[in-house]
């Protein structure tokens, strides 16, 4: 910084920091309402659950407890009302019961079924 030897010289360098002033007031207003916003419970809670429902691991558990429920709900439903259909049913609740204790390997093999499918799509299309 230079020296200031006139008035003129003074009331602009005045004018420089009034006008720095005013654009720091402004950024430091935005920045408090932003805050602000952020710190609403509603908010802090928002925005939690955008990152966990965002982490890959959390999505991976979600649809192997999705799967796990479906094939428990199924199973239950195949219960067996005659004794004729006892071994039928049996059958095919070890079938659900190994599908919900395996979600991975359900999850692996429906996406090599839909990618199959899409490259069925794909080359019918061409």
């Amino acid at each position: 910084m230079s020296t200031i030897t006139n008035s003129a010289q003074l009331k602009a360098l005045i004018q420089q920091k009034e006008i720095e002033n005013k654009e720091e007031g402004k950024k430091l207003k935005e920045d408090f309402l932003l805050t602000y916003e952020n710190l609403k419970p509603i908010n802090i809670i928002k925005n939690s659950l955008k990152k966990v429902f965002q982490s890959n691991e959390v999505q991976s558990d979600l649809v192997s407890s999705a799967i796990s429920m479906a094939a428990n709900y199924a199973a239950s439903k195949f219960e067996p009302k005659q004794t004729t259909k006892s071994s039928l049913s049996s059958l095919s609740q070890m079938a659900l019961s190994a599908i919900a204790n395996n979600p991975e390997t359900v999850k692996s093999v429906g996406s090599q079924i839909i990618d199959l499918i899409f490259r069925k799509n794909k080359s019918e299309t061409k």
